[in-house]
């Protein structure tokens, strides 16, 4: 969720240098939102077929090169930075969406009985904690905030971290 959140505090600084509108930030939600509709009914048969295991590795990769094209493909394509950004929200819209499933196919099977409530729970808690921390990263990590690109590579960080995790419950799968 942070990954995803990253994006709402760098906005003001997209706009200032990079020129985008309001209409091309709003295209970059537009971007994930439709990988998603595209991809989620689909991708839980895959994620079914495939096995959790896998199919976290799978979005998680996919999610975390997102992340990276975010941050990178505005600088690689400075012709048109906000459909460079939009193709990788779009990624990360595929790979974010079909994770969440993924986890919380997870979460339900780990948890069977009366833990499953609180570990969803918490699970939520978690995912909703990266969102609030991503809103206050101009506070906490303020030289970030001179240019647009160093928090989202912070973001595409994260997001690698977000693969090893994934690798580290494979393993443990």
């Amino acid at each position: 969720y942070y990954v995803f959140d990253a994006l709402y505090p760098v906005a003001p600084l997209l706009q200032s240098q990079l020129g985008f509108n309001d209409q091309q930030i709003g295209l970059l939600d537009t971007a994930y939102n439709v990988a998603a509709l595209l991809t989620l009914i689909g991708g839980g048969v895959l994620i079914d077929r495939l096995g959790t295991a896998r199919a976290a590795l799978l979005f998680a990769g996919v999610g975390a090169l997102g992340s990276a094209l975010i941050a990178v493909l505005p600088a690689a394509i400075p012709s048109a930075p906000a459909a460079a950004m939009a193709a990788g929200r779009f990624v990360l819209g595929v790979g974010s969406e079909l994770f969440i499933v993924a986890a919380t196919t997870v979460v339900s099977r780990w948890f069977r009985g009366k833990e499953i409530s609180f570990a969803l729970a918490v699970q939520l808690f978690v995912a909703r904690l990266g969102s609030w921390v991503a809103d206050r990263s101009p506070g906490f990590a303020k030289g970030l905030f001179d240019g647009w690109q160093p928090p989202l590579l912070l973001a595409a960080a994260l997001g690698l971290l977000w693969l090893v995790f994934a690798v580290i419950y494979a393993l443990l799968e």
